[in-house]
């Protein structure tokens, strides 16, 4: 049974679009891998499967912020370090994947309209930080 919208939850069809980037995001990852063979690809499978667990479990908008933060780390701390080599495509879908669940997050969360290019990729830490607190002053 769907939670009835509050202004502290998402509604329905927000909650469906961040599950429907978290699956993209997970085939994604598996194209990526097929055989298995990337033990850094396998632990962001467990990862986005886990963030897909948990956010179909909540819409409410603190609980989606602490899946955002978790996203955010992933991409900021761990990403550059565990980037390929050769980046690919698909390398790129899945960067591109989690800024963007990031950026519509953020949007369904603060009611801020993201317009998706408005985002430069990728960003480091504190890149993004003033990213977001600029967004927020400027709402």
């Amino acid at each position: 049974m769907a939670e009835k919208f509050t202004p502290m939850n998402i509604t329905e069809v927000q909650h469906k679009d961040l599950i429907n980037i978290l699956d993209e995001l997970i085939v994604t990852i598996k194209l990526m891998n097929p055989n298995n063979r990337i033990y850094f690809l396998n632990q962001n499978l467990r990862e986005a499967k886990d963030w897909r667990r948990f956010l179909k479990a909540h819409t409410d908008k603190e609980e989606l912020l602490s899946l955002e933060e978790e996203i955010s780390e992933r991409l900021f701390y761990k990403y550059d370090a565990n980037a390929l080599e050769d980046r690919s495509e698909l390398d790129d879908k899945r960067r591109n994947l989690m800024h963007e669940y990031l950026g519509k997050s953020f949007e369904y969360i603060y009611g801020y309209k993201y317009k998706s290019d408005v985002l430069p990729h990728p960003l480091s830490e504190a890149e993004y930080i003033s990213f977001w607190e600029e967004l927020l002053q400027n709402k």
